[in-house]
């Protein structure tokens, strides 16, 4: 008969498939359901909205992902004579691999957004008047940035859902 997991083991499976997995459906969300309906926003407000949404997320998804990467690194640590071990890093190297993954593909894109919702407030959503401004820099639009956000924003969300994936196999 075969030796039951520990509770503490089960635990951390399951708290780490359910994070990763969470992470995964939150990120598409925000890439599939909220980035076209803000192009679908006068320029002004989707910046403010955009920055709503992405200072709400700052704070909640780095964490997770943090998260659910020590839960894995738990389990591959606590399987580490056995193949297993190296499924979960995988899964706890995807899930923190978010966060770096922000910061090289992802940083320069969200420094602009931020930067224009801010002259757009300034600017009191005059929207005439902020979309010169906006465009005036560097010549790409707002709407274009929001996009390739949402775009980018995709890569986060496979990472995430393959952690959930690999720590859910590995599990079963």
């Amino acid at each position: 008969m075969p030796t039951p997991t520990p509770t503490p083991i089960r635990l951390a499976q399951t708290s780490a498939i359910l994070l990763s997995s969470s992470l995964a459906g939150v990120s598409l969300a925000f890439s599939a359901f909220l980035v076209p309906r803000l192009l679908d926003l006068p320029v002004p407000l989707m910046l403010v909205q955009w920055r709503a949404t992405f200072h709400q997320g700052s704070k909640t998804m780095p964490p997770a992902a943090a998260a659910a990467a020590a839960l894995y690194f738990y389990l591959a640590a606590a399987h580490r004579r056995s193949a297993r071990g190296v499924y979960y890093l995988t899964a706890g190297v995807l899930s923190f691999g978010i966060i770096p993954y922000t910061v090289a593909f992802m940083m320069a894109t969200n420094r602009m957004l931020e930067a224009r919702a801010e002259r757009a407030e300034r600017a009191g959503m005059l929207e005439e008047v902020v979309e010169e401004v906006l465009e005036e820099a560097d010549g790409v639009g707002s709407k274009f940035l929001v996009d390739r956000w949402g775009v980018l924003n995709l890569g986060r969300a496979v990472m995430v859902g393959v952690a959930a994936v690999v720590g859910a196999v590995v599990t079963i």
